[in-house]
């Protein structure tokens, strides 16, 4: 074959032949002739054309244009070939020249802007070529491989990096105009990995941002899509370039996990630290391509945020492979309506990194969404502030003390970065609760909303809720849509909260749309006269007092607060095993004893965002039941429909909305109402709130969100609902809100309080009356909380298995039917998306019995659950006795957790893990590690330590203290998370003893007692 060799790079060799003086005098020629109109321009006034331009005429991907002003260097300009939309100007700083007088020309100018695009010195070894010289009119020009010529070493092939100064004369220390480009590579060479990512992050993730270029004569920024991007400026000489100094880009590392720098694709400075990491890696037994990952991560993480080295380096240290792990294998996921988890240092944990992209990548979904010129959004925050209560980080953690609003101005530098308009609660608000989010997003007709909390998660966690201008969350396939654009989100740009509130970008709420909010739960009273109830509120250390108790107050209510968990306090300190869950009946002890010494006829908590509602209830034997969230959905849909029936006052065909996990007793209730019952959404509030914007808004037929109306008369509206609930202590009573809310149900639950008292009756007995009327129906929920990227196997491996090969028998009874939520030809039919996917990761198991089963993984939290629902054989009647119905609910509760605990056990038997039945009594908080440690580690080791306290009494407080230190790890409150389970451990033993000799009995029952002993003593 004959060689006729390559035109191009014949061409590329004569020119690098060429001597660098003629060289460099062409592309001076050439760029004095291209840009012979911008000499002597007034600032930027052209700055499209010329970045345009560039990029044209040398076939460049990108071109920037940056401005040498004084000795600074900024960036000011971008434009890229195939962009469909204007670019984002990479970083909003200036950067200073090393030059020291007038006659020394700065040097690297050419290198300074693609450091700025990139945010990390990426190319310094490849441009030590690089020089400027000034030409003989005492201007400079510069060029570094003319026409594209691929670099040797970095495959870039950058074309141009040409300063124009402004004026015919003066000094290099005027303002000086230059373009610099780059083109991808030419030649078949391969891109490193290092390389590969650094022209995706320059190339690829530039074309949906937003180009800043100033116009003096209107002084505004304008963009290639004029108007829609408008953001004001001050036109003063001094604030010429605020856009290009103050807005500051930073680029972030790829969201979806699948890019990033590996050990051989990062800095030498990094390669050492992650070579240390994997092979501190190697000791776990996680799934190789989770390893891969984290290390790659781990290299992106520590280029962009070379801050936090010292802090990864010390876990490396202390040998906390397993942390490291957790905190890189994936991005945090974006799941029910945003992220959360862990506040820590890692793309898997919750802090201003991931946080902002995700408020960027809100933006990017809200600027598809919203045709609407101007963006707005409302951002609020809870109470939380991060102390590291688990011991994780070193002490000197940067994260040390960062709060919800910390971390909700950070969004607001990033919401009005891109030029989107802030309400936020004026300084001195201490937190806002969710619901009146919801309520104030539609007040001030806003695009979105965003609330950093982590509702009732333990005090490390915080997180992200984003909310659509209807005021709920995106339902699939839009959330999709919204994770998208956070996964693609590459550069993020903020402004300084100091300057955004000096611009008015960001507003305070007015205080009256707070007054609204209370106002409209104030109106859903039903009874105004019944006020004669005695109520005791616990906040929790949240915001449920400035919600669900001044809601109470002002309707003329008696509430008592407990002064323990009264104030805000993210770290929540008074509440046991700082959980502020309403569903955690330990978190409201402290109520209840306020609640016996007044005679209170309820005890009421909310969680910290106060869209939960927690109650206890006087019985008549003037203790307190714990009322569990489907019981919650009985009392408040069955006060409501009775009511409004009594008063006329109910629709037609009233509608009350329910999750399937939540009580089947709702069916009979509605159904005697004449209702119509929407019981079957998936789990999530967000199903609630888009029925009620499908009523209120209707879709096209064609729509595939409408089968969520599926079983709802086309005619229905919204004028139809009556209330929506879930069994997780979730309730709405008013389509003006479109979370739930504790503040509306709290109102509603008094009433019923005050009109039980007026009756001599309780709520408990209201409550009867009803499982007497329509039978009685138990309910259990277990969570196995299995975390990290182990964990993350272990629940999917249950997922597959119980999916593949369904249970043919559940305890004593056959599941006659299984339903798969993935299956696409059942209800829900076609799978819209992967988080409709996700959602749908539900299994459901009917026994012959009438139980039901339902398996699913939590979409908030790393744990899977497990609900379980067993209605009574018969249905007693209203004339039935007291002590039937305890009967009844005993037996029926007896079958119930039998249920529960055998498919437990089966489904940890997936994982090859055999508990024994006491363990099935630690609390759900703890993780299943934990779990597995305290029957197979902690247990065994007590029975030894028995022994010898048996020879000498004197060791029991010995022992005390060591269990205390043993169990630190379980969490806050060790002893309580799993003194059930000791007290069951306990229990089976003792009837074990009359298995065995009078002798040995005696001796096994003073062991017995003598643990006992030590486990009670504090």
């Amino acid at each position: 074959m004959v060689d006729i060799g390559d035109p191009r790079r014949e061409q590329r060799q004569r020119r690098q032949q060429q001597q660098p003086e003629e060289r460099q005098a062409r592309t001076v020629s050439r760029f004095k002739t291209l840009f012979a109109r911008t000499v002597n321009l007034g600032p930027l006034e052209n700055a499209t054309q010329i970045v345009r331009r560039t990029a044209e005429a040398h076939k460049a991907d990108i071109s920037t244009l940056f401005v040498v002003q004084q000795d600074r260097l900024t960036l000011a300009g971008a434009y890229a070939r195939d962009a469909r939309q204007p670019l984002v100007l990479p970083r909003q700083q200036s950067y200073p020249l090393p030059w020291d007088d007038a006659s020394t020309p700065p040097e690297g100018i050419g290198l300074t802007p693609l450091v700025a695009m990139t945010g990390r010195p990426l190319f310094i070894e490849s441009f030590e070529d690089l020089r400027t010289q000034p030409d003989s009119t005492g201007s400079w020009d510069q060029s570094l491989y003319p026409d594209g010529v691929d670099h040797p070493t970095t495959g870039f092939g950058c074309s141009y990096a040409v300063p124009l100064r402004a004026s015919a004369t003066g000094s290099p220390r005027d303002t000086v105009f230059g373009v610099f480009t780059i083109a991808r590579r030419r030649n078949r060479v391969p891109f490193t990995s290092l390389e590969r990512e650094a022209f995706d992050i320059v190339a690829s993730h530039l074309s949906d941002v937003l180009l800043l270029l100033l116009d003096p004569k209107e002084g505004h920024a304008g963009s290639q899509d004029r108007g829609r991007h408008a953001t004001r400026l001050d036109a003063s000489p001094d604030n010429l370039f605020y856009p290009i100094l103050e807005i500051q880009v930073s680029p972030l590392a790829p969201s979806s996990g699948t890019k990033g720098s590996s050990a051989a694709g990062v800095p030498r400075a990094y390669r050492d630290l992650i070579h240390e990491v994997g092979a501190g890696f190697k000791r776990l037994r996680v799934a190789q391509h989770h390893k891969v990952t984290a290390l790659k991560n781990l290299g992106v993480w520590l280029e962009a945020n070379m801050e936090t080295r010292p802090h990864i380096e010390w876990m490396v240290e202390q040998g906390k492979w397993s942390l490291l792990l957790d905190s890189f294998y994936r991005w945090i996921p974006f799941g029910t309506g945003g992220r959360r988890g862990p506040v820590g240092l890692g793309t898997n944990r919750f802090n201003k990194y991931t946080l902002a992209g995700s408020v960027q990548g809100h933006i990017d979904f809200l600027r598809e969404a919203d045709p609407r010129e101007h963006l707005s959004v409302v951002v609020v925050y809870d109470v939380r502030e991060f102390h590291d209560l688990r011991g994780t980080y070193r002490r000197d953690d940067p994260l040390i003390g960062v709060s919800s609003r910390d971390f909700a101005r950070v969004a607001a530098e990033v919401y009005t970065g891109n030029g989107v308009q802030v309400y936020m609660p004026r300084d001195g608000v201490p937190h806002v609760s969710t619901p009146e989010l919801s309520y104030a997003i539609r007040t001030v007709e806003a695009s979105g909303g965003l609330n950093v909390s982590a509702s009732h998660n333990f005090p490390d966690d915080n997180g992200g809720k984003f909310y659509n201008r209807h005021g709920g969350q995106a339902v699939p396939p839009n959330d999709q849509e919204m994770a998208d654009r956070v996964a693609t989100a590459a550069f993020v740009r903020r402004l300084p909260f100091d300057r955004a509130l000096d611009l008015n970008r960001v507003s305070y709420l007015d205080p009256q749309i707070h007054e609204a909010y209370l106002s409209e739960s104030l109106r859903q009273s039903l009874r105004p006269e019944a006020r004669r109830a005695s109520i005791v509120l616990t906040p929790l250390h949240g915001s449920g007092d400035s919600t669900a108790g001044e809601v109470m107050r002002r309707a003329g209510f008696d509430v008592s607060l407990v002064l323990e968990q009264s104030t805000p306090d993210g770290r929540f300190p008074a509440v046991p095993f700082r959980a502020p869950n309403p569903e955690v009946p330990e978190s409201m002890a402290l109520g209840i004893e306020h609640a016996c010494t007044l005679g209170a006829d309820l005890v009421m908590s909310c969680d910290p965002d106060a869209d939960r509602i927690g109650v206890c209830a006087r019985t008549a034997e003037n203790d307190y039941q714990f009322l569990n969230g489907n019981e919650i959905a009985v009392l408040v849909t069955h006060y409501k429909l009775d009511q409004l029936r009594r008063q006329r006052r109910l629709p037609a065909t009233p509608l009350i909305i329910k999750t399937e996990v939540t009580t089947e007793l709702l069916r009979p209730i509605v159904e005697e109402f004449g209702g119509t019952l929407l019981g079957n959404l998936l789990v999530g509030f967000k199903y609630h709130a888009e029925i009620l914007e499908q009523l209120e808004h209707p879709l096209p037929p064609e729509s595939a969100r409408r089968q969520m109306l599926d079983g709802l008369d086309r005619e229905a509206n919204l004028q139809d609902f009556v209330i929506a609930v879930e069994e997780s202590h979730g309730v709405l009573v008013t389509s003006a809100i479109r979370d739930k809310d504790a503040a509306g149900a709290a109102m509603l639950l008094a009433e019923l309080a005050a009109v039980q008292r007026a009756r001599s009756r309780t709520v408990v007995d209201y409550l009867e009356e009803i499982y007497l009327r329509y039978g009685y129906y138990s309910n259990q929920l277990c969570s196995m909380i299995m975390k990290g990227a182990e964990g993350l196997e272990a629940i999917e491996k249950i997922q597959h298995v119980m999916r593949r090969s369904p249970p043919e028998r559940i305890a004593d009874w056959r599941v006659t039917t299984t339903t798969d939520h993935h299956d696409t030809t059942g209800r829900f039919g076609r799978i819209l998306s992967d988080t409709d996917r996700a959602s749908r990761d539900v299994l459901v198991y009917n026994l012959e019995n009438g139980a039901r089963v339902i398996l699913r993984p939590s979409g908030t939290e790393p744990k899977n659950k497990v609900y379980v629902e067993v209605p009574s054989s018969d249905v007693l009647g209203a004339g039935a006795d007291h002590e039937a119905f305890l009967r009844q609910k005993a037996e029926t509760d007896a079958v119930a957790q039998q249920i529960a605990d055998a498919f437990t056990l089966q489904m940890l038997d997936i994982l090859g893990i055999l508990l024994p039945r006491y363990a099935l009594r630690i609390s759900g908080l703890v993780p299943l590690d934990q779990r597995t440690d305290f029957a197979f580690q902690f247990i065994p080791a007590l029975e030894k330590r028995a022994t010898a306290m048996m020879a000498n009494p004197a060791l029991v407080d010995e022992t005390s203290a060591w269990i205390d230190e043993r169990l630190a790890s379980y969490g806050p409150d060790a002893r309580g998370l799993v003194g059930k389970a000791f007290q069951q451990y306990l229990d089976d033993e003792r009837r074990m003893l009359t298995t065995l000799s009078p002798a040995d009995a005696a001796a096994e029952r003073r062991r017995l007692d003598v643990m006992e002993q030590a486990f009670a003593s504090r």
